[in-house]
């Protein structure tokens, strides 16, 4: 086993005077023999002949387990057929044997001598009388089986079937009729597997529809929970201008825009619709910040749905246009100049310039122009996100121009001095307010709001415009100096008169959305002793009212905003 054979043995030889005498002779004789010795010695030949066996022993265990495993799965139908079939034979056997062993069957025979004719007689007279049968239409063996009434029944009591024929056949007949079900039963594997594919079917179709009912409730959930943070952000801005807290971030900003975060033009519905904004907090009104899900709604009101007037200033829809998809609409879409002045077909100057300004200096010394972004050919909202998309209810896309004017003066009919009263503008709704102000849809910023007004020369220039308002003032010889140091020493220092262009730049406003928005130049206009303009404004367009609580509902919000950091200013006595 250790690989030692004839090379590997050692001969010896010697004298061996005991064991070593020749009987015959008496003499010594020198014997030699081979000493077998292994030359592979040590402890690893062991080791290496027990891992050996031992790995033998494993693997060839398992092999030879899985080898029979495998032949008895093969041959296990045989095999219980072959059983069966020795099972039988074995019972049959025993069932032909005779009951008593040898030399003892000769009484077994006398008993089978004795038994027939015993067992034929008394068959004869059950068979004659009727005895043992308990049914009218036939009589019942002992063994239970079924022998029928007639002329024949000595023939059948005759030919009657024997207790083993009988559970013979009984086993006969039970193997048909599983034979018999298995084939229904294989017949009707299909239908089985259909209806089951039906049942699963509907299964998963409850499924998708619970998923998909769920799917809802999450996403309303997510609606509620972001509109809920709308809400409370909302009551945040409203406290804070509430008491002036916050006054860098006004709706009426002019050179802070960049740092602006708009509300009101996030409130939901759209004004005078119920078109749904996209709930946004503020974290994400920014363009900067990245929100992967935001696709709001568009709207943007038909150009027939505007005053005859303003009609010809209105921007054709081009979100629409563009979705048509059509090679005649998209060959008429309109060519617009963003970010320029320019004079359109009908000598129209059209200003989208936006009147936002930045914190650098241009060579003439003024601040820079914001310059907006464009989203597939349409303007973005400079500020930010507005949960709607289109041009809204305002006639163009990008920067809505507006003038507006906030004339106030102290009520001197009451004995207090401190209440104070603004020029509104008259309204188709008794129950709605608005600050004189106009739409600036050509070159000139001020015809429309002279119209207002019983002017004599057309306001081309502000200054015109401050001119007459100046001279509706008729200051006291004791003027009163109240309000000094409350508004900016701007321009003017005419007794009993004081103006101020308080903002230019973006109106945080309700109609604003993400591809239109209003900007504004902002003028006050102050009287600080006595005045003429009721005399100077038509009664049918304008009026002096007295600052209430229920001013602020009334006006539109964003112009409710003005007034309020207005009255924040002046702090007069608000009825």
């Amino acid at each position: 086993m250790w690989g030692c054979d004839k090379s590997d043995s050692t001969v010896k030889c010697g004298s061996y005077p005991t064991d070593s005498i020749d009987k015959y002779t008496n003499q010594t004789v020198n014997v030699c023999f081979e000493e077998r010795v292994c030359p592979v010695g040590g402890v690893w030949p062991y080791l290496f002949s027990i891992q050996y066996f031992i790995f033998l022993k494993l693997v060839l265990m398992t092999l030879l387990y899985a080898l029979f495993a495998a032949t008895a799965s093969r041959l296990q139908t045989e095999t219980d057929n072959i059983w069966k079939y020795q099972r039988y034979i074995l019972v049959v056997d025993f069932a032909h044997r005779l009951p008593l062993p040898a030399p003892l069957n000769a009484f077994y025979y006398v008993y089978l001598v004795l038994k027939w004719p015993y067992r034929w007689v008394t068959c004869y007279y059950c068979c004659r009388r009727g005895g043992g049968t308990d049914t009218t239409d036939g009589r019942r063996h002992r063994n239970n089986v079924m022998l029928p009434m007639s002329d024949q029944s000595d023939k059948y009591c005759e030919n009657r079937l024997t207790e083993e024929d009988y559970n013979f056949w009984r086993h006969l007949a039970r193997e048909y009729y599983r034979k018999e079900e298995l084939k229904g039963e294989e017949a009707n594997i299909a239908k089985k597997e259909w209806e089951a594919v039906q049942t699963i079917t509907e299964e998963i179709e409850h499924e998708k529809k619970v998923l998909r009912q769920l799917k809802g409730k999450v996403t309303e959930l997510e609606r509620l929970m972001n509109q809920s943070h709308v809400y409370l952000e909302s009551i945040k801005h409203l406290a804070t201008k509430h008491w002036g807290l916050d006054m860098e971030d006004s709706g009426s900003g002019g050179g802070g825009g960049q740092t602006l975060v708009h509300f009101l033009a996030r409130h939901s519905p759209y004004v005078g619709t119920r078109v749904q904004r996209v709930p946004i907090p503020d974290k994400y009104v920014a363009w900067e910040v990245m929100w992967i899900d935001y696709d709001p709604v568009a709207y943007s009101m038909p150009k027939m749905d505007f005053p005859a007037a303003r009609q010809a200033m209105v921007d054709e829809d081009i979100l629409l246009l563009q979705e048509l998809q059509v090679e005649d609409v998209i060959s008429k879409l309109p060519i617009l100049q963003w970010n320029a002045r320019c004079v359109n077909p009908a000598g129209i100057t059209i200003d989208r310039l936006s009147w936002i300004r930045t914190a650098d200096i241009t060579v003439d010394g003024h601040n820079q122009h914001v310059l907006y972004k464009l989203d597939n050919g349409i303007p973005l909202n400079p500020i930010g996100r507005t949960g709607l998309r289109g041009r809204g209810a305002l006639p163009r896309w990008g920067p809505n121009h507006y003038v507006i004017l906030i004339i106030t003066r102290w009520q001197s009919l009451m004995a207090s001095n401190n209440v104070l009263e603004f020029v509104v503008e008259n309204t188709e709704r008794r129950d709605q307010l608005s600050l004189p102000s106009c739409f600036v849809g050509g070159e000139c910023l001020y015809l429309d709001l002279q119209t207002l007004f019983k002017a004599g020369d057309n306001w081309t220039t502000s200054a015109e415009m401050i001119d007459f308002f100046r001279a509706a003032a008729q200051p006291s010889a004791a003027t009163s100096a109240t309000l000094t140091g409350l508004l900016a020493p701007a321009v003017a220092v005419t007794p009993g008169f004081k103006w101020e262009r308080v903002a230019v730049g973006y109106l945080d406003d309700p109609y604003n959305t993400d591809n239109a928005w209003k900007e504004m130049e902002l003028w006050h206009i102050h009287y600080t002793d006595g005045d003429c303009l009721a005399d100077r404004m038509h009664s049918a367009y304008c009026h002096w009212r007295i600052v209430t609580e229920d001013v602020f509902t009334k006006l539109p919000p964003s112009q409710a905003q003005l007034i309020q950091d207005l009255t924040n200013k002046l702090k007069p006595n608000i009825l």
